[in-house]
């Protein structure tokens, strides 16, 4: 079975220290849940992110990032359901 992504969705800035807290206790919620793999974190203000988390096993994207990847993943399943 395929190990399912996990993203964070929602990250805004760090400089607005209630988003970048929220940010750090999901983190930290999503890691006592036992999901110990990558966490894909989209933010808003991605260069802000960099080095403000702890956690290593992070990624961050922007959300144009973020929307660019989805929409190739489900291109290819978008285009063979309708050939049918």
């Amino acid at each position: 079975m395929k190990t399912p992504e996990v993203f964070l969705l929602h990250a805004y800035s760090p400089r607005n220290s209630g988003d970048g807290l929220l940010v750090k206790l999901s983190l930290r919620a999503i890691r006592i849940a036992g999901i110990v793999g990558p966490v894909t974190v989209v933010c808003l203000d991605k260069a802000a992110f960099a080095g403000y988390l702890d956690d290593k096993n992070v990624e961050l994207i922007s959300l144009a990032q973020f929307v660019a990847r989805i929409v190739r993943r489900i291109g290819p399943c978008a285009a063979r359901s309708s050939l049918g």
